[in-house]
């Protein structure tokens, strides 16, 4: 439907605050059979919860949210200072895709950037549980099961590297949607697809948890370092990621090239052999240096490394060039 017959049909939600439109409309993936939602900020609106109400505009029907300012700004405080779920992550990207119709900007006024990484990071740590999940399986030999929990790790990779890109739309019914909007190589799409539609093989469950599992793997790596798949699967290509440091993909390997010692890598660097899981050639990681005006405390690089050495996921895949 027309942004702007919708506008026009809304006029009468003035009156009750700053009306904005979200979720599916508002992001341009609405079908014939979408929802209108519409966002009202009430300024004099004190209730502790949202309200939804079902109106009818001239024959439009609309879902309409109505919130007090306050509990708004408390809600978006919380996107930033608590520790994020998946309720926060859909609230969050709701009010980041809102289109305003009567009143001031959500948007322009909140570092969405750093929303983008919080959520980036809050599926790093889910990968890396679901990883410790499988390991627990497979060590009985529960193959069906692990074979279930690959799935969510694959989703949750993918929704990694889609946040570290700006796309943190959660539901599933919009995801691939969100991907052909923000992926422009469709080989890196096919990453995701070709293992996320395929049907589970009960001929070989091992063969199909490790493809999951490798896929996984590859996103995750691109939450870290997207740049790296906009030009998958080139045969040769070399990347600089630092003053001293680059990375190459050969033929299906990555391949880091490092002339200084591992205690002087900076956080970039640091970042990707995090990444790459290769935590056997790294093991001064902790020493940390911080270039770029880019300010690393003890305690979070002490954080990362005790995630590094106590999850011990040790790719093979990767080589250290000298």
């Amino acid at each position: 439907m027309n942004i702007e017959k919708i506008k026009e049909s809304a006029i009468d939600l003035k009156k009750d605050g700053h009306v904005f439109l979200i979720n599916s409309v508002a992001e341009g993936y609405a079908n014939s059979k979408s929802d209108i939602d519409l966002l009202v900020v009430q300024f004099e609106n004190k209730a502790e919860n949202e309200a939804w109400k079902q109106l009818n505009f001239n024959g439009i029907r609309a879902d309409v949210c109505f919130i007090g300012k306050e509990l708004l700004e408390k809600r978006i405080d919380s996107i930033f200072s608590a520790k994020l779920n998946d309720d926060l992550i859909k609230f969050g990207h709701k009010i980041k895709t809102a289109i305003p119709l009567y009143g001031d900007s959500l948007t322009e006024i909140i570092d969405w950037v750093d929303f983008d990484k919080r959520v980036s990071e809050f599926y790093i740590w889910n990968i890396a549980n679901h990883l410790e999940d499988i390991d627990g399986l497979c060590a009985e030999e529960d193959y069906d099961s692990a074979i279930l929990t690959a799935s969510s790790l694959l989703d949750d990779a993918f929704s990694g590297y889609m946040a570290s890109l700006g796309g943190t739309q959660t539901r599933a019914k919009w995801k691939l949607k969100q991907a052909r909007k923000f992926i422009k190589n469709v080989n890196v799409l096919n990453q995701y697809t070709t293992e996320a539609l395929r049907e589970i093989s009960y001929e070989n469950k091992k063969w199909q948890l490790d493809k999951l599992i490798d896929k996984a793997r590859y996103f995750w790596r691109l939450t870290y370092l997207p740049e790296l798949g906009e030009n998958f699967p080139d045969n040769k290509r070399m990347y600089v990621i630092s003053k001293k440091a680059s990375i190459s993909f050969i033929s299906g390997t990555l391949y880091l090239n490092n002339p200084a010692p591992f205690a002087s890598v900076n956080k970039d660097f640091s970042l990707i052999l995090h990444a790459l899981e290769l935590v056997d050639d790294a093991m001064c990681m902790h020493e940390y240096l911080a270039e770029k005006n880019i300010n690393i405390s003890e305690e979070k690089a002490n954080k990362h490394t005790k995630f590094i050495f106590e999850r011990k996921l040790v790719s093979k895949k990767y080589e250290i060039q000298a």
